[in-house]
């Protein structure tokens, strides 16, 4: 179901991330990679809740 998505995620402006429902990362792509800092295989089945830093 998901082969492809990165691949055409990768050509859209907007940041696209998929999880599954245990929320690991299955997709971020090339506009993910940009708002977040963050490159694709750091970022492959991490728990989506590394992406928010937490306010000190």
């Amino acid at each position: 179901m998901l082969y492809g998505l990165k691949e055409v995620s990768d050509q859209l402006p907007d940041a696209v991330i998929v999880t599954d429902k245990a929320g690991r990362i299955l997709v971020w792509n090339a506009a993910a990679e940009r708002v977040y800092g963050r490159d694709w295989p750091q970022m492959r089945n991490a728990k989506i809740d590394e992406i928010y830093v937490k306010p000190e």
